[in-house]
């Protein structure tokens, strides 16, 4: 690797210098948001599952579907939910903002000129973003919960269970990143 290529997510090999405390500080609050968003997609596919599996059949019988449906992308699975189209809307946003955040965030923040004055305004822009991917975890489980517990709940409740976690629309990935 040559020293001007930025550090890749990884931590440094032995021959690398250690990384900088602003690097390691935007490298928790990215592993941080990362978990969010996967428990996001693992909800996606309890919400899926609930909505389109027989619940009388056993798990075995389900796990080649469900298998299937935890190899999608977070949008793919976005896309098969059953969900009021204002739930669609919010997690779509969400979607873009978590793709941003787990394919490029770390990318972007190492190419900076000035990290150590980036790292403070990385740092919180990953704290916002793992906040939104928690709320949304949250109204999706808070969905997975509603139809385990009523397999016809309507589009309403649906986005009244979302709208208990997630209160006022999600905003669209901003143009620019700090």
């Amino acid at each position: 690797m040559s020293p001007d290529m930025p550090r890749g997510p990884l931590p440094p090999s032995s021959s690398q210098a250690a990384p900088s405390a602003p690097d390691i500080r935007v490298y928790v609050r990215l592993g941080h948001a990362v978990a969010r968003a996967q428990l996001l997609e693992l909800a996606m596919v309890k919400l899926l599952a609930e909505q389109k599996h027989n619940p009388r059949l056993s798990e075995d019988e389900r796990w080649n579907k469900v298998f299937g449906w935890m190899r999608m992308s977070a949008g793919q699975l976005r896309k098969a939910l059953g969900i009021p189209e204002a739930v669609a809307t919010d997690l779509r946003h969400v979607v873009d903002r978590r793709d941003r955040v787990v394919h490029k965030a770390w990318v972007l923040y190492a190419r900076g000129e000035d990290r150590e004055a980036s790292a403070d305004a990385w740092a919180t822009y990953l704290d916002e973003e793992a906040a939104v991917f928690g709320f949304a975890f949250n109204g999706m489980m808070a969905m997975v919960h509603l139809v385990r517990a009523d397999s016809t709940a309507s589009q309403e409740a649906l986005d009244a269970a979302w709208r208990r976690h997630v209160p006022e629309p999600v905003e669209p990935v901003a143009p620019r990143v700090p």
